[in-house]
């Protein structure tokens, strides 16, 4: 088997038929391809969508759990994967249907360990092409650019080097862990967005009302931090873990705090992150490559000038 392809499902009857028919229609051929669905305890009609594949195609395997999580449903999945390269689908996403015939035709010219692409991102009608090429260093890039593993296939062989697994029982999972894999991994990138990657109103990044999971940025950086020391190589990376902190927690999630009105003094609590691990990070080499006005946001967090910061937001949501 060529690809086993995990998707976690969890109340995605609005958007599972779309996600599974653009797997079983890829052009590389069903019959190289493992599919594994697992339903984390669904309550709406998710278990009748799936029960439909299921009776038509025997290369589907089917996991059901109580209710535990995008990392549980992940790492369960991961357990029957019996494919040559992993790849992670949300249950509300599709693909292109030569997303998978042209990454995996990457890796007969060389045996690349990771193959990714690029993204397109849907929000209502609106189309916006999200390009992970930043710098060209391959690994360096992936590292930087490559928080998520939706788009992407990844060698079963690496992940079971590393005893991958994701971390359980927080949000921001894909941050605490797969940047990690471009430090030892033979990386391409294919300049082509044939993943779509739809953003729900209702999705934990789009909340309303304020939820102490989003204060998980915190537990999954550190965790990220302590996989890249482990290996002996946070000298080498250090400025791409830098960066990361910078994009994720001063860019970011400092602008989610905000939003909320900063209930637990996050703010504070990224400044004094920074000024602890990275004193130096203004001479960061990616930093300095932004426009200013993402610049901003990180500097004026870094002074902990919130009453700006709130300013800044209202004013770009009001565009």
């Amino acid at each position: 088997m060529k690809i086993s392809v995990i998707i976690p499902v969890y109340n995605s009857e609005k958007y599972l038929n779309k996600c599974i028919d653009s797997i079983i229609n890829q052009s590389i051929g069903i019959d190289n391809i493992e599919l594994i669905i697992v339903n984390d305890g669904s309550t709406d009609k998710s278990q009748n969508i799936i029960e439909k594949y299921i009776n038509k195609y025997k290369n589907i395997k089917y996991i059901f759990q109580e209710n535990s999580g995008q990392a549980v449903a992940r790492n369960k999945g991961l357990k029957y994967a019996k494919g040559e390269y992993i790849s992670f689908v949300d249950s509300d996403d599709w693909l292109d249907k030569d997303m998978y015939l042209n990454l995996y035709n990457k890796t007969k010219k060389k045996k690349y360990d990771i193959v990714t692409c690029d993204y397109m991102y849907i929000k209502g009608n609106k189309k916006e092409y999200g390009s992970f090429n930043f710098i060209p260093d391959n690994n360096k890039n992936f590292i930087i650019m490559n928080t998520g593993p939706c788009n992407m296939i990844i060698s079963k062989k690496i992940l079971d080097k590393n005893n991958f697994h994701f971390p359980e029982g927080i949000i921001y999972e894909d941050l605490a862990i797969i940047p990690s894999l471009g430090i030892d991994s033979n990386v391409f990138l294919v300049e082509k967005p044939y993943y779509n990657y739809l953003i729900r109103e209702s999705s934990t990044m789009n909340l309303k009302k304020y939820d102490s999971k989003l204060e998980d940025i915190f537990k999954s950086l550190d965790n990220l931090y302590k996989i890249i020391k482990k290996k002996s190589v946070i000298e080498k990376y250090h400025a791409e873990l830098e960066f990361l902190y910078i994009r994720r927690l001063m860019m970011s999630s400092s602008l989610r705090f905000i939003e909320f009105n900063d209930p637990n003094k996050c703010i504070d609590k990224i400044s004094n992150e920074i000024k602890n691990r990275f004193p130096l990070w203004k001479n960061n080499k990616y930093y300095k490559k932004l426009p200013f006005r993402q610049k901003i946001v990180a500097i004026l967090t870094y002074k902990k000038q919130k009453r700006i910061l709130r300013l800044l937001f209202k004013i770009n949501n009001r565009r």
